[in-house]
């Protein structure tokens, strides 16, 4: 009887020692300021994190971009630039083209046209001829018709072989440069050029040119109010 109470109480012992070792051990586990039984990293109150959370990748508050993420494709901002086209080739010029240059722009060289010019006298010729006070028939008045308001003095035609000569002698109350200027325009009309020859004193002398054709202006005073001009021409059917 005596060992197995001595067995009895050696077992309660040890019982009692493990349920103290189980005790103390809960004990220590949930020691002081821990007030839940949660793990480590739960949240605390609202508006705190738990220390070492990590922030989510790629999250970014209102209003800024998420640090590091890529530009969407395509997008720009305001000024929107349109890059060209690769398939459409840009245009080149053919070199088989001819190429156009354009030509001087015309002068005015002040000489007469070199194409062929109408003929001033018509075949046939007038007979040889003369006129006091008057214009003789066949007078070439088309070409060197008399001043206005001229007196004529003289005037003959003849033929000087394929050409006809022709001449004038009037008055007229102008002076030698109005005389010269008036005949200087008409024949300019007619494609003549003019050049100044030597005249006598207070007149004027003026040769005028066409190819063949030729007038020969001289202009001397009178000791009046009127001039006196005298005209010789020569005029080709074949228009010089």
């Amino acid at each position: 009887m005596d060992a197995r109470r001595r067995l009895l109480v050696a077992a309660g012992a040890v019982a009692l020692l493990l349920v103290a070792g189980a005790l103390v051990l809960d004990a220590t586990a949930g020691g002081p300021g821990d007030g839940s039984p949660t793990g480590a990293g739960a949240t605390g109150s609202a508006g705190t994190s738990s220390p070492g959370a990590a922030a989510s990748p790629g999250a970014s508050s209102p209003g800024s971009s998420s640090p590091g993420a890529p530009a969407t494709p395509g997008a720009t901002s305001a000024a929107t630039v349109t890059p060209p086209d690769p398939s459409t080739p840009a245009a080149v010029s053919d070199p088989s083209a001819p190429l156009e240059v354009s030509g001087p722009a015309p002068v005015d060289t002040g000489l007469p046209d070199s194409t062929p010019r109408a003929a001033l006298v018509s075949l046939p010729l007038p007979a040889a001829a003369s006129a006091t006070r008057a214009l003789v028939a066949g007078y070439p008045t088309a070409v060197v018709a008399p001043l206005r308001d001229s007196i004529v003095a003289s005037s003959s035609v003849e033929p000087a072989g394929d050409a006809l000569r022709s001449g004038l002698t009037a008055t007229v109350a102008l002076d030698a440069e109005q005389i010269v200027e008036s005949y200087r325009r008409s024949l300019a009309a007619q494609g003549f050029t003019s050049a100044a020859v030597d005249a006598p004193a207070d007149g004027a002398a003026m040769v005028f040119t066409a190819g063949e054709d030729s007038v020969s202006l001289s202009v001397t005073p009178t000791g009046t109010p009127r001039m006196s001009y005298s005209l010789i021409t020569v005029l080709h059917p074949s228009g010089g």
